[in-house]
């Protein structure tokens, strides 16, 4: 779900950012707030693009990235990431159920 929302991202800042150069190629507008207008809409493109991206490109925290025992007293909550005693049924931070 995250990573579809990271490629609507992106695609929404591509379109913006070439649709703004499209803008310029074409000299639609002739006044001065046309071409400001453009430039605000080409970095506001980059920028959606750019978030897009790092969504993306993160990496995902169920995905057991991380070793799941920390050491012989402690392991990582599986859901949220964070150290839990190893004698714990349930993690204390989020509930998620400990196997």
């Amino acid at each position: 779900m995250r990573k579809s929302a990271g490629y609507l991202l992106l695609l929404l800042g591509v379109i913006l950012f070439l649709s703004s150069i499209s803008g310029l190629a074409a000299n639609f507008m002739s006044s001065i707030e046309g071409y400001i207008f453009l430039y605000v809409v080409m970095i506001v493109g980059i920028v959606i693009a750019f978030l897009g991206f790092q969504i993306i490109m993160s990496p995902e925290i169920e995905g057991n990235t991380f070793p799941a025992h920390v050491n012989e007293y402690e392991v990582l909550c599986e859901k949220c990431g964070k150290v839990i005693p190893v004698d714990a049924t349930t993690c204390p931070f989020c509930g998620n159920p400990i196997a």
